[in-house]
């Protein structure tokens, strides 16, 4: 361990330089660590913890290199960054910052370990003076994946004014243009500035709405402690373009976005039901995906799922939670695809005794 910290004192000789030479001394320095851990049977558990501490500590170091010199192996800082166990808040106090904003050049190896750790869902949410640092990072070496990172729940304490600003300086003459739309409007929606909000989401069509949400769908579903969180925006959209959700969720799923179980968890968090409660819009999902066709396997489980719901409204005269987005008519006309109705069935539906709406609707569509 002494040998190792000579090794490491040494080695910041070289850090202004930005040379390779750093990293070739902290490898030595780490391969002699990780030497006598490989071999530390002998060792009692103080000097184990001790040669422990040496290896994190020594994985840092060797992130620092490697996310601070523009080389073709920047990438490896994730994985030292990651076997340091420093978490993004330490890595990024690690950072010189003192550089002047016009002059700041951000390596790849740290965007690299950013970007990747900004995805991996780390339930660590920075502070505001950090989100900002880290938005002012991309906007300078990754502009791009500006509206990505701000959907990150990393981020949540950003300042919505400030991701804002940084949002219309992007150019949105590409494709993703509907996607810096999005992360706009939700900026407003956490702002409260629901007229704004609402001249963003009058930008483009629904269905490049969709597109967008397909783009990132972190700006409906999140995940916090392993568990799905509707995001704020999706909230909003249950109760004013309920549609909407419904066929961007449908879109998720048809792109292998999300899974047909953590679909329906979405739903079920999102209204507010127990897992035993089916809330309507899960059953206008369900049947959004009865349109769409989807594979056989998937569609005998949905069948049964609807089927279910539909006996047990009928029976119980319970009606649903929310106005249905698709009436019996509607199914109909769109799922001509499953074949033909048997007339019985319509002189059946054609019957003056059945005057409750609701309960005629669920009879025709079951």
């Amino acid at each position: 361990v002494q040998l190792y910290k000579e090794m490491v004192d040494y080695s910041n000789t070289y850090k202004t330089a930005k040379t390779q030479g750093c990293i070739h001394l902290l490898s030595e320095a780490h391969l002699l660590v990780r030497a006598a851990l490989m071999d530390a049977g002998q060792l009692e558990p103080g000097e184990k913890a001790e040669l422990l501490e040496a290896f994190k500590d020594s994985c840092g170091h060797l992130g620092d290199c490697y996310s601070r010199l523009d080389s073709q192996h920047s990438h490896l800082a994730l994985p030292y960054y990651k076997m340091s166990g420093l978490s993004m808040a330490e890595v990024l106090a690690r950072v010189d910052w003192t550089v002047e904003d016009a002059l700041q050049k951000y390596e790849r190896g740290l965007i690299f370990y950013i970007n990747h750790s900004l995805y991996e869902n780390l339930d660590e949410e920075l502070s505001e003076e950090l989100a900002a640092k880290v938005v002012h990072m991309f906007h300078v070496a990754e502009p791009k994946q500006l509206p990505h990172v701000l959907c990150s729940p990393s981020l949540k304490n950003i300042n919505p004014l400030t991701a804002v600003s940084y949002l219309r300086k992007l150019d949105t003459s590409g494709s993703s243009s509907v996607l810096v739309t999005l992360t706009k409007a939700a900026m407003a929606l956490r702002m409260g500035d629901l007229d704004t909000y609402r001249n963003e989401m009058e930008i483009h069509s629904e269905m490049k709405l969709v597109s967008g949400f397909i783009l990132e769908p972190r700006l409906l579903i999140q995940q916090r402690k392993g568990q799905i969180v509707p995001a704020e925006l999706a909230a909003h959209l249950k109760d004013t373009q309920p549609a909407l959700l419904v066929a961007s969720v449908l879109g998720l799923q048809k792109n292998n976005k999300i899974g047909i179980e953590e679909a329906d968890s979405f739903f079920k968090v999102l209204c507010g039901k127990d897992e035993d409660k089916i809330p309507q819009l899960l059953v206008d999902f369900w049947e959004a995906q009865l349109v769409a066709c989807l594979p056989d396997v998937v569609l005998q489980e949905l069948f049964f799922k609807l089927t279910s719901q539909y006996i047990w409204r009928l029976s119980t005269r319970q009606p649903p939670d929310t106005i249905p987005l698709r009436t019996s008519k509607d199914l109909i006309n769109a799922c001509g695809h499953y074949g033909l109705i048997y007339p019985w069935v319509n002189i059946l539906l054609s019957s003056d005794s059945l005057a409750d709406k609701n309960y005629t609707e669920d009879l025709s569509k079951l």
